[in-house]
């Protein structure tokens, strides 16, 4: 005869937030792969917006390296670790708009 087995509760699995910036400060501080691809992603869109003539929040200068970004990004987000929960676009934008701001926006 079959006896039934009561299931053991089990600690369920916390996954990681992908998009707030605790998870991608990590993968920057250790410069892999998905940070830098990420940080490239960030500059293409920027530029390209830029030389559309779409308005964007940050004006990265004619020679940066991704370091740069990198360095800059990690420096603001453990500078405020209360809002490492926030997403990872905004906190990055942030750190980017205060390093690289648009001086013909701020000319008008």
């Amino acid at each position: 005869m079959l006896q039934m087995v009561p299931l053991q509760a089990r600690p369920l699995r916390t996954e990681q937030d992908i998009h707030a910036a605790k998870f991608w400060l990590s993968h920057c501080e250790k410069s892999d792969m998905a940070c830098i691809g990420y940080l490239q992603a960030l500059l293409d869109t920027n530029n390209f917006n830029r030389e559309s003539g779409i308005h964007v929040a940050w004006c990265a200068p004619n020679v940066l390296r991704l370091d740069d970004l990198r360095v800059t990004i990690i420096r603001e987000l453990k500078a405020k670790p209360e809002k490492l929960s926030l997403p990872f676009i905004t906190r990055a934008t942030d750190a980017l708009t205060t390093a690289y701001p648009c001086l013909d926006d701020m000319a008008k």
